[in-house]
Order: structure tokens, then sequence, then C-alpha cells
């Protein structure tokens, strides 16, 4: 028996290979005690169906913790919670088993997905995360949300050291966004179906490029044929080659390279792509398996979005071993890009819920109590505004609003006018998310 084992090591075939797929939709519980249970998608893999069904549940309860805090602090707060719930082995105590419904269910040997919808206990979750001063999004101290039923199933006993309204909540937590207008929610339905994505690899994985570089021509094969806007890959790795002198001038390293490229390509959303694959011949019989992960990012922060881990059933090919590697890959990439799709359009309607970050560059600053007083007159206008350096030649700030840039360019004329000593500002420069104006001083 001959094996081979390696990350991407084998060129991509473009055949189109059938996935065992073995799909089933079993109800749990009685009707009733569905109704009026909020229900979240879940996928898992693992060695065994159980495990893979556990890893579907955590996935169902992070985006409802997710949805209950926010994207930003569901990220600042990851660590912790993993610990104290993600991996905490009692993921039971906060999903409805009675509600589950298994979407789909495939694999072979030991590796195995599932997809499922279930009921997750909203009332349980928040009692976790104000226990352990979580907050952010809807999650406030001391207001409750009234998400879930009084007693719902699977909630843990109340403790003694329950959160009050005197404790503060932490400072390096993000404020709620506030509530937006159906305009804006309209707006950013829009912007939502009109994404631009970008896909690259891991370059820390050490794969082989040009094996990568087919991987991303998968996934952007999948999103042209749904008719998204892409970054062609050729593009990226002309300015990554042409502008690394540029990106360490002007971000000091402080930003990976891929996504200073993003933002200068005017992408909304970057996926990044690591896999492995692995081969064995047994009589005369070629097998392959690949697994994969999808990591999708904001492309303006290089705020993580969500992740896609997908492993394909064990392939068979009558050619070869790389053969089946390839049908192996090809499967599972293609597999997997819907769901991330999906996954990137949901977490960023509700991502963009606190405006689209915008560049906003003013030359010739000499005056620091000018530009404060139009920073302050400006920030009641925005959703934020964050001031990234100030100099007498120059101040940049990171200005979020629901709207274009074309928008942001009409808010700073109008403050403009108001503040002494800035009526002559003038837009020098337009360019993706970046506008730059002078002050006229």
């Amino acid at each position: 028996m001959r094996k081979i084992k390696h990350k991407l090591g084998t060129i991509l075939s473009f055949s189109v290979i059938p996935l065992l797929i073995l799909s089933c939709a079993t109800t749990g519980g009685k009707e009733a005690a569905e109704t009026g249970i909020p229900k979240y998608y879940g996928y898992g893999e693992g060695s065994t169906q159980t495990q893979a069904l556990n890893m579907a549940k955590v996935d169902a309860i992070r985006k409802a913790v997710t949805e209950m805090i926010g994207i930003p602090s569901e990220a600042a707060n990851r660590e912790k919670l993993e610990k104290l719930l993600y991996n905490s082995g009692s993921i039971n105590a906060y999903v409805l088993n009675d509600t589950l419904k298994i979407i789909s269910r495939s694999g072979v040997e030991e590796n195995w997905q599932v997809d499922i919808m279930i009921g997750v206990n909203l009332k349980a979750v928040e009692n976790l995360l104000r226990d352990n001063q979580i907050w952010g999004g809807k999650l406030t101290p001391g207001s409750p949300m009234g998400s879930g039923a009084k007693g719902a199933k699977g909630s843990p006993p109340p403790t003694k050291t329950a959160v009050t309204t005197e404790l503060p909540p932490p400072v390096e937590e993000p404020k709620p966004p506030a509530a937006i207008s159906p305009k804006e929610q309209e707006f950013i339905k829009r912007y939502v179906d009109k994404m631009t994505y970008m896909v690259y690899f891991n370059e820390k994985s050490g794969e082989d490029p040009f094996l990568m570089k087919s991987a991303v021509g998968i996934a952007n094969k999948y999103l042209a044929s749904q008719g998204r806007k892409i970054i062609d890959f050729e593009q990226i790795e002309s300015l990554k080659k042409d502008r690394e002198m540029v990106y360490e001038e002007q971000t000091g390293q402080a930003v990976g390279i891929i996504q200073w490229i993003a933002g200068r390509l005017n992408a909304d959303v970057y996926i990044e792509i690591d896999g492995s694959t692995s081969g064995q011949t047994e009589g005369g019989r070629h097998y392959g398996k690949a697994m994969i992960t999808l990591k999708i990012f904001e492309a303006s922060t290089g705020t993580l979005l969500g992740s896609v881990p997908y492993s394909s059933p064990r392939t068979f090919s009558q050619v070869s071993i790389e053969d089946a590697v390839n049908n192996a890959l090809q499967s599972s990439v293609y597999k997997a890009m819907p769901i991330a799709l999906e996954q990137a359009k949901r977490y960023m309607q509700e991502y963009l819920t606190q405006g689209i970050r915008y560049e906003l560059v003013i030359e010739n600053t000499p005056d620091a109590r000018v530009m404060n007083d139009f920073r302050k007159r400006l920030e009641r206008k925005v959703k934020d505004i964050k001031t990234v350096s100030a100099s007498i030649q120059q101040s940049i700030y990171h200005v979020y609003i629901i709207g274009t840039v074309e928008d942001l360019e009409e808010l700073v004329y109008d403050v403009a006018e108001t503040v002494p000593g800035l009526e002559g500002m003038y837009r020098v420069l337009l360019r993706g998310k970046s506008i730059t104006f002078d002050t006229g001083m």
C-alpha cells in the first residue's frame, strides 16, 4: 500500500466530481415545542457522526452569540467564549435538541460532515454572557433582551453572582450600534448584493503557489457563476509584486499585505483558502481526501466574519493518487463556497449597521483647534469617526457612514462650511473608499 500526505500538493483538474452525500431531513420533538423558538443553521465535521453533530451545534450557538452581541464583540471575546461555551463540553445546555433537523449528512470512515437547523436556548446563552460580563450589540448591563422563554429547556440554574446594573461594561468593548433607518437598511441590502469579493490563499502555509492559485481559481469560478464581482488573481499578484515597497512605507506592516491589497483594489470581502490533502493506493485503487478552511474577512478592517471548514469524503480514481486527491480538493472547494458566500452576505448585513469605513485624508492642517472643531461637528453626522494621525501637513480619519463615498464628500462640505477657516476646503482625490481634501488654508 502506497500513501502520500501533503498540503494542496497536486495539480488541480477541473472535472466535476460527485460527492458521496447521504441527505436526510429528520425532525425531532413535537411541533409545539418549535413554536416561536429561534433556530440557527450549523455545520460541523468530525471523526464520528456524533462529533460532527456536536460541532454543528457549536456552530449554531456561535451564530446566536454573534447575533446577540455583534461581530466585533464576539471576535474580541473569542478566547473567553471558546473556554466558557464553544469548547466547554456543555453545549446541550444551550440548544433545544427536540427542535433538531438534520439537513444533510455525508462522510465515510473517520470523516463526517453534518448540516443542521436547531433551536438555541437564548436565555441560557444570555445568562452565561451576563455572568461573565460579555457585552455588545443588543446585550448591555442591566437591560434584558427579552430573548427566550422563561424556564427554557437547558437553562443553567441561576447564580448568586448575577450581573447587576452597577456593573459597567469593559472599556474595550464596542458600543452597541445605533438603530438604523429603513432607508439605511435598504442601502445595506443593495450594498451587500453588489459586494466585490477577493480570494487568495494563506501564504504562511508553505504550499506550492501554483497549486494554491488553482484553488483560488475554483473559488472565483463559483463566485462568477453566482453573478458576484470578483478581483482577478493576476491583478492581486501584480499589485503584490509591484507595490511591496509602497505597502511597507504606508503601513509599516501594521496590517497584512493581502488586507492592504484588498483595500487598494476596493474589495468588500476577502476569502482566504487553506487546506491539506492526502492520498493512498490500496490494491490498485487510488483514494484521495482533502481538508480545507475558508476564512471570510471584512476587507477594510480585516475583521474575521466567519470560517467554513470542510473535509471531503474519500474519493476514488482509477488513474492515480494525484487524480484522486485533485478530485477531493475540487469537490471540497465547490462544496464549501456556497456556505462561505452565504456567511459573507449574512454577516456583512449585520456588520454594516455600524457603517462602511472610509478613509478621509485632509491635507494642509496647521491649526489643531480648527481640525478638532471639524472632527467634533462631523462626528454628529456619521456613525463613528476615528483619528488615525494628525500633523501640520495632514490629518487622516476613518469615518463610518451608511452611504457612499460621495455621500461622505457632501457631509464634509456641509461641515466645513460651518467651521471658520475651512470654508475653502476642496477635494483633491477620490479613489475607492479613500477621499482626500485640502483645507485651502
